[in-house]
C-alpha cells in the first residue's frame, strides 16, 4: 500500500508496517532528495503524478525530473504481483549516470521488528508477531555515501533508458516486472473508457481519481484519510478542511431555531403576560 505520509515514494506492507522508501541520490556529492511530493514552484525537483489505483497496490506512477537542474527524469511505477509489490524505476536523460535510486527500509508507527541484509540485494524484515517480509532488488546495489534515515538502505544505479527496481515476497526478473507493470498500466488506463467516448470526460475522471488516490494516506491516529494535500503535510501531521475532507459523514440533523418573542407592552393596571417560546 502507498500509505505513508508525506512521501509518495514510500510503500508499506500492512499490517507489518514495514516500509520501503524510494528517493534519489547523487553519487558525486552524496546529496539525497528526501521525501517525494509535488514540490511548490518545482523546487528542488519537478514531480508529476500519473495514475494511482484506489487501493494503492494495483498500479501507481509518477515522475521525478530536473532535481537541482540535473537533466534526468525518473519514472517510478508499481504494480501488485503474485508474490507482492513490484517497483520499477526507469531513467531518461543526459545526466542520469550521476543518480542512484535509494531504498530505505524500516518500520513505521512504532512497530517493533528487525531489518537485516541477508545477501547483496536481499533485505529481510521480521516484524514482531508476524511473518517476515523479503525485499529483492533487480540489480546488485552500488556504493553510496549519502546520509540516510533507517538502519538499512540500498542504492541502485540509474542509467538513461534502463530500468531497475525491487520486488517483495520473491525475486522477480526485470523483464517479467517490466511486462507485468505495463499490463497493470494498460488495465488502469482502460478504466477510463467507462466515461468515454468523450476525451474530456475521461480526462476529468482520470484527474479527479488520481488526485484523490495520491492524497489518500494512513495515520495511526485516524486510520485511512484523504487530507488536503501531501504537500501540506509535515512529519506525522496533516491538514484537513472542515466539511471539505473526503470521509463518510452522517447527515446533519434538522436545525431547530428558538426565537424569544418579547411580550406586548402591558396596559396600565394589567398584569403582564408570561414570556413565550415559539418555533420557526
Amino acid at each position: 500500500m502507498q500509505y505513508d505520509n508525506p512521501s509518495m515514494g514510500t510503500h508499506v506492507a500492512m499490517p507489518a508496517a514495514f516500509a520501503v522508501t524510494a528517493t534519489l541520490g547523487r553519487r558525486s556529492t552524496g546529496a539525497v532528495l528526501g521525501s517525494i511530493i509535488v514540490f511548490r514552484q518545482a523546487n528542488p525537483a519537478i514531480v508529476r503524478v500519473g495514475g494511482h489505483s484506489y487501493n494503492g497496490s494495483a498500479f501507481t506512477e509518477l515522475s521525478v525530473g530536473y532535481w537541482g537542474g540535473t537533466a534526468c527524469t525518473t519514472v517510478l511505477q508499481t504494480a501488485l504481483g503474485d508474490s507482492g509489490l513490484m517497483f520499477l524505476a526507469t531513467a531518461n536523460g543526459t545526466d542520469c549516470d550521476d543518480l542512484v535510486l535509494v531504498l530505505s527500509c524500516g518500520f513505521l508507527w512504532g512497530r517493533v521488528g528487525g531489518v537485516a541484509v541477508v545477501a547483496p540485494g536481499h533485505v529481510r524484515a521480521t516484524p514482531a508477531g508476524l511473518g517476515s517480509v523479503d525485499v529483492f532488488t533487480t540489480a546488485p546495489p552500488v556504493p553510496f555515501n549519502g546520509t540516510l534515515p533507517g538502519a538499512v538502505h540500498l542504492a541502485l544505479a540509474l542509467r538513461s533508458g534502463a530500468a531497475t527496481g525491487y520486488s517483495t515476497g520473491a525475486a522477480v526478473p526485470l523483464a517479467d516486472m517490466v511486462a507485468a507493470i505495463a499490463a497493470a498500466r494498460a488495465q488502469h488506463e482502460a478504466s477510463r473508457a467507462r466515461f468515454g467516448p468523450s476525451d474530456d470526460l475521461m480526462d476529468a475522471y482520470d484527474a479527479q481519481q488520481s488526485v484523490i488516490a495520491w492524497n489518500t494516506m494512513y495515520t495511526p491516529y485516524e486510520g485511512v484519510v484523504t487530507p488536503v494535500s501531501r504537500g501540506w503535510n509535515h512529519g506525522a501531521g496533516y491538514v484537513l478542511f472542515v466539511r471539505r475532507t473526503v470521509a463518510p459523514r452522517p447527515p446533519a440533523p434538522p436545525l431547530l431555531l428558538l426565537f424569544l418573542r418579547p411580550p406586548p407592552r402591558p396596559c396600565p393596571h394589567a398584569s403582564p403576560p408570561p414570556l413565550s417560546l415559539s418555533h420557526r
